[in-house]
């Protein structure tokens, strides 16, 4: 997934959106919110994903 914001050392890009970029971090914030995981829970389920892939690839 392509990030939507970018993070500076000071925290997230300060400025003027536009409405139809608002409009597009509303969405996404709104399918990430739908999947019901928090920020740790999704990184767990990709650590075990890559984990699977790799028994599965390394048992052919």
């Amino acid at each position: 997934m392509n990030r939507l914001t970018h993070e500076r050392c000071s925290g997230i890009k300060p400025g003027y959106w536009s409405p139809q970029r608002k409009e597009i971090l509303i969405d996404r914030l709104g399918q990430y919110e739908d999947t019901g995981l928090t920020p740790a829970e999704i990184l767990e389920l990709k650590s075990r994903h890559r984990e699977l892939v790799k028994a599965v690839e390394e048992s052919r």
